[in-house]
């Protein structure tokens, strides 16, 4: 009954369930919010899951600490509790500014029954959406989204595809090459790391989450989630490669997120995908 009792005025929303390798689309998306304003997603069916969200304070501040908590009712109402690892970690989630110019991939704490917690800072103002991917002990993976809205001055840069496909980490050079890039096929996508200094292929990457490898993909207008993982799970190769689907043209951001030397790699290409 505590329990129950303390998620009255949470955000709520209604999840879409989705292989870890297949776009979740969120349709009827709903105004950003703060605090307790309720939202809810419409097609509610058996199967699906509804996630609920709580930010302290309501409306957060640029630069100063934020509490996020998520929790999941499952279709019989009840608060899910028992969760299935998935990359060593029991829920991942993807924070974004609106315009996409800002990436998160953060990690809450559970608190054993039901509750995610994390304490994370946004840098700046206006609109983000939050991205919590998990997986419920004998079901399938189920992302859901939160669109949510901070004091002060939001950035506004424009998503424009870019024009080379090579990146620097200061540590590395990454370059990332695809097939053909149209809305409903499959493309491989191959990121070629290289040693900054050398030049070289940086044969010394380590796993990421216990994988060669993660990538996250968000469409232009956020509809589209999608995370992938390297065809070659294991692979510590300079070039992992994973397969993707984009589900609609239009302009993607593309995050690709690795480990050497101990530490995270993320580098980020924005692309336009034709019909």
């Amino acid at each position: 009954m505590k329990r129950n009792a303390a998620i009255v005025g949470l955000a709520v929303l209604v999840l879409s369930l989705s292989a870890c390798s297949r776009a979740a689309s969120i349709k009827g998306d709903s105004a950003p919010v703060s605090g307790n304003h309720e939202h809810e997603r419409h097609e509610m069916g058996s199967s699906e899951i509804q996630g609920m969200w709580r930010l302290n304070p309501e409306l957060p501040t640029p630069k100063s600490n934020t509490r996020i908590q998520f929790m999941a009712h499952g279709p019989d109402g009840k608060l899910v509790t028992e969760f299935a690892v998935m990359h060593e970690k029991l829920l991942h989630l993807i924070v974004v500014s609106k315009d996409l110019s800002y990436f998160n991939h953060i990690h809450p704490d559970y608190d054993g029954e039901g509750v995610f917690t994390i304490d994370t800072t946004f840098p700046f103002g206006g609109e983000y959406r939050l991205f919590a991917e998990f997986q419920p002990e004998g079901g399938g993976s189920v992302v859901s989204r939160q669109a949510i809205l901070l004091s002060g001055k939001a950035e506004s840069k424009p998503l424009i595809p870019d024009t080379t496909l090579t990146k620097s980490t200061g540590q590395e050079i990454v370059t990332l090459t695809y097939d053909r890039l149209a809305a409903g096929e499959e493309t491989n996508l191959t990121f070629h790391i290289a040693d900054a200094k050398t030049k070289k292929p940086a044969t010394d990457l380590e796993p990421y989450l216990g994988a060669a490898g993660h990538v996250v993909i968000i469409s232009g207008d956020s509809e589209q989630y999608i995370h992938v993982h390297p065809i070659d799970a294991k692979g510590a190769d300079s070039a992992p490669a994973f397969h993707a689907t984009f589900p609609a043209p239009g302009i993607y951001k593309v995050w690709g997120q690795f480990a050497r030397e101990g530490r995270p790699i993320t580098v980020s290409y924005t692309l336009q995908v034709r019909m």
